[in-house]
């Protein structure tokens, strides 16, 4: 988060946390009381001299470099601005740029997958959530809550920083239009509560990590990636297929089945029963 503040004289500022809700009042009641922490000490500012009464805050923010990884697309014309992504992982069919995160079968989830590596070298295209064009700019659409459970996730995405297109919150009281994130959560009541984002896909080739920032919802599975390839035809590898799930020659590693994320579990509880079918056999 980015803070400007003015402070009067010399000395220890604290900076705390409060439960104003003035500019979304709907907002406390989705939460819970329980989970605001008030009047905790977020960061202490220490200020000293010399300090002149005069002196007043800029009036205008520094111009982001065209042709950067920064660049502004509020800008943009529609038709410079691509919205359909390719290769949808589980449906092919489906070009929307959307990232949605929800709970599945008990485990978190993007998009409806949870997080799987089925193949072993990288880039692991096979796994990835959608394939988009090197040295363009994407238009995402993302849904923080896509069970409709009253449960606040928080979109992170790896490498390229976003610019919102709308502002997020009545008001803005979560993120400003035309800000800049890497990170920005909310609790979606409904599609128009959705994030409506841009960014650049310059500089950088290869994956993007995506995963929910609450640690506690990406250790389950609430995680992923999309890739950026440098090729305007792309081919759609990473559609599902049925494999047969087969332990390594030392049985330490699990090859999870692509057509159903999780799978490996249930091998390993079948790799245990045999086992015991095999020492109960010898015991006779």
């Amino acid at each position: 988060a980015d803070f400007m503040v003015k402070c009067m004289e010399n000395g220890t500022y604290e900076i705390r946390s409060t439960n104003d809700t003035s500019q979304d009042p709907d907002m406390l009641p989705r939460i819970g009381e329980k989970r605001v922490y008030t009047n905790g000490i977020l960061f202490k500012l220490e200020v000293t001299g010399p300090y002149g009464p005069n002196d007043s805050l800029p009036k205008s923010v520094p111009v982001k470099k065209n042709e950067s990884y920064i660049q502004p697309l509020n800008q943009l014309d529609q038709n410079e601005v691509k919205t359909q992504c390719d290769c949808n992982y589980d449906d092919p069919s489906n070009h929307a740029c959307n990232i949605s995160f929800m709970f599945k079968n008990g485990f978190g989830a993007v998009n409806g997958k949870p997080f799987n590596i089925t193949t072993p070298d990288y880039p692991h295209t096979a796994d990835a959530l959608i394939l988009i064009q090197y040295n363009k700019s994407y238009e995402f659409v993302i849904n923080n809550n896509g069970n409709d459970f009253n449960v606040t996730h928080a979109y992170h995405q790896h490498i390229n920083p976003f610019q919102v297109q709308t502002h997020i919150g009545k008001n803005g009281f979560i993120a400003l239009n035309t800000t800049w994130w890497d990170t920005l959560g909310n609790n979606p009541k409904n599609e128009s509560d959705y994030i409506r984002m841009r960014f650049w896909t310059r500089d950088y080739q290869g994956l993007i990590i995506t995963h929910c920032h609450l640690l506690q919802h990406e250790d389950r599975g609430m995680m992923g990636f999309y890739e950026i390839v440098n090729t305007s035809e792309i081919t759609c590898v990473n559609q599902p297929q049925t494999t047969t799930e087969k332990p390594d020659d030392n049985m330490n590693t699990l090859y999870a089945s692509t057509e159903e994320p999780g799978h490996a579990s249930r091998t390993c509880v079948d790799l245990c029963v045999y086992w015991m079918i095999i020492l109960l056999s010898l015991m006779e």
